[in-house]
């Protein structure tokens, strides 16, 4: 009697082994469940908060747009008991528009071409390097397959790229240009748009931006691009702000002219909306038009739209 209980013992004991196995698997599998359902609900509830910073921001910048204001950069952070929004809106047309360096007929356009090489010399690069870049530019926008310069920079120069020659559809492929690479590019794309009418606001652009548009380019030159900045800034000076002549009354302005590509009011405007909940964050990028309707209202149109 003793084996044979001895027997049952050790199958009682494999059995409740088994069991005790399959138990954990499936306590395991229960717990990914809870965390995945928990993460999904959590990425629906950051996509919720992220879409109503995208209607608060276009609330805002519709209202400014009513009042005729003239400075529409704004941002603001909201907290929802534990859940976070923070949405901001720039301006696109504060900076140099890389679509209008090259005409329709496939020619470096004036005075973009002049403001782009002293964009990029602002930057450090040496005005051979600069020379290269636009042309660069230039092989990769125009229509025809003919090589600019002495090399030029259509297919034939690049290995692993592929040449679309057509103007420039995501802000990314100019890293991929001759002469430009990745660290130049982290450097320039914050000073640089595809989404813009060509004209540039005095308003709202950078000291370098505003430097890149003087001319002639002599000496104090950057000087007058931070006075121009603190002129704007001084709210004495906010009804001159309406004309985009208004460089004329800063100290030292006898001296330079800017290129006549300058505006004051912006059309296109890039919106960001960034939510987190819990450990999940949810971010949509949104680039607006500003347009009338048929009844002459104010509408912003969608032109680009990123989720990330």
């Amino acid at each position: 009697m003793s084996r044979e209980q001895g027997s049952v013992l050790l199958m009682v004991l494999v059995f409740t082994s088994v069991l005790f196995t399959l138990a954990l698997g499936i306590l395991g599998r229960i717990q990914t469940y809870v965390q995945d359902s928990k993460s999904y609900q959590q990425k629906i509830q950051a996509n919720a908060l992220a879409q109503c910073g995208l209607v608060w921001a276009k609330l805002w910048l519709s209202r400014a747009l009513e009042k005729k204001s003239l400075f529409l950069e704004h941002s603001q952070n909201k907290t929802l008991g534990s859940n976070t929004v923070f949405w901001s809106i720039q301006d696109e047309q504060a900076k140099f528009p890389l679509n209008f360096l090259i005409d329709k007929r496939g020619n470096i356009a004036a005075p973009y071409g002049q403001i782009f090489l002293r964009l990029l010399q602002e930057q450090g690069i040496s005005l051979q390097r600069a020379q290269k870049i636009l042309l660069a530019i230039k092989d990769w926008s125009d229509r025809d397959k003919l090589n600019s310069g002495d090399n030029g920079f259509e297919q034939s120069y690049y290995q692993n790229v592929l040449v679309p020659n057509r103007p420039l559809f995501f802000l990314g492929e100019l890293r991929f240009i001759a002469g430009v690479g990745k660290e130049l590019f982290q450097r320039l794309k914050k000073y640089v748009t595809l989404y813009s009418n060509g004209k540039i606001n005095v308003n709202t652009a950078s000291v370098l931006t505003l430097a890149s548009l003087i001319t002639p380019k002599e000496r104090d030159y950057f000087k007058f691009a931070q006075r121009m900045k603190a002129y704007r800034e001084n709210s004495l000076h906010l009804e001159q702000l309406t004309s985009p002549l208004w460089y004329n009354r800063v100290a030292g302005a006898k001296n330079f002219k800017l290129y006549h590509c300058i505006t004051v009011r912006s059309h296109y405007f890039s919106i960001l909306s960034r939510a987190k909940t819990g450990f999940t964050s949810y971010s949509i990028k949104l680039i607006v038009k500003i347009a009338r309707n048929k009844e002459n209202k104010i509408i912003l149109q969608p032109v680009f739209r990123e989720i990330f």
